[in-house]
């Protein structure tokens, strides 16, 4: 089973979304869990699986700070929510190291 490491961040400009995909590939290509994970990022506020996703994980609307989820549809669509709002590299692999702290829900 994979599951999918998403960073929503729907109100960034061109330049912090640039940054938010350079991190995100930082961390998927240093990641070294024993869990296969999907590293993605939602940037387009009219994006219809984003904002579905956003409403089943309860992260509330777009805001301006980013919020980092893990889904994980395959374990009974377990999620976990990444207090975090700044997003770096070390930040996502932080929460991957330790998502089994932070707040869980079920879509």
């Amino acid at each position: 089973s994979a599951a999918s490491l998403i960073v929503f961040h729907e109100a960034a400009d061109d330049e912090e979304q640039m940054d938010l995909e350079d991190a995100i590939r930082d961390a998927a290509e240093d990641y070294r869990g024993d869990e296969f994970i999907k590293f993605y990022w939602a940037c387009d506020p009219d994006a219809p699986l984003s904002s579905n996703i956003r409403q089943a994980c309860k992260l509330g609307p777009v805001g301006h700070s980013p919020r980092m989820v893990l889904l994980d549809i395959p374990d009974d669509g377990n999620f976990f929510v990444s207090d975090e709002n700044e997003i770096s590299a070390e930040t996502i692999t932080n929460f991957l190291a330790n998502y089994k702290d932070c707040k869980k829900g079920q879509i």
